[in-house]
């Protein structure tokens, strides 16, 4: 071993290794610090979207209470008149709620009254959870994400429950949000 070091280049080169040590151990901390730093950002960021696309969901689904609730006080769909159902509410679907990936107006039978034309798809009633809990409620019917047996999308749906003008229900309206 001391014939190793005897030599005046073996010694230079030793003293070259252990003054680099140093450096070396400092590049790595500061790179690891800087990672952590890169993770710790990172998970703030997740945490932010997340809260931004909640809160921007909590918002949609009070525009959707707000529309439906428009919808079954209107007086002509309270009377169950579906006249002009398809043309105002194909506008309003068009040009103001891309969002909805399906909206209806049904019976309690499940036969659909109103939809608009082309785009939405009417659910199979006979098999649709949303539809039997909603034909029951008297107020909003949530159901959480899941995909929609009909369209195969990621939705949302929100029911509300139409009350004639004797305030007993007769129609039930849904709304399903696109959340792709």
């Amino acid at each position: 071993m001391g014939k190793i070091f005897s030599s005046l280049r073996s010694r230079l080169i030793l003293l070259v290794i252990i003054t680099l040590i140093p450096s070396i151990l400092f590049l790595a901390r500061g790179s690891y610090e800087q990672r952590e730093q890169a993770r710790i950002s990172a998970q703030n960021e997740v945490i932010h979207l997340g809260r931004v696309a909640s809160k921007m969901q909590s918002e949609m689904v009070e525009n959707v209470k707000a529309f439906l609730l428009t919808i079954a006080h209107q007086p002509s769909v309270r009377q169950q008149d579906m006249t002009e159902c398809k043309a105002i509410f194909s506008h309003l679907v068009d040009e103001h709620f891309k969002y909805f990936s399906s909206f209806y107006i049904a019976d309690l039978e499940g036969k659909l009254l109103c939809t608009p034309p082309e785009v939405h798809h009417a659910p199979k009633f006979e098999s649709c959870d949303h539809y039997q809990l909603l034909v029951q409620a008297t107020d909003f019917v949530y159901t959480g994400y899941h995909v929609c047996n009909t369209s195969g999308l990621a939705v949302l749906s929100i029911g509300y429950p139409i009350l004639n003008l004797q305030d007993q229900r007769v129609l039930v309206t849904n709304v399903s949000l696109d959340l792709a």
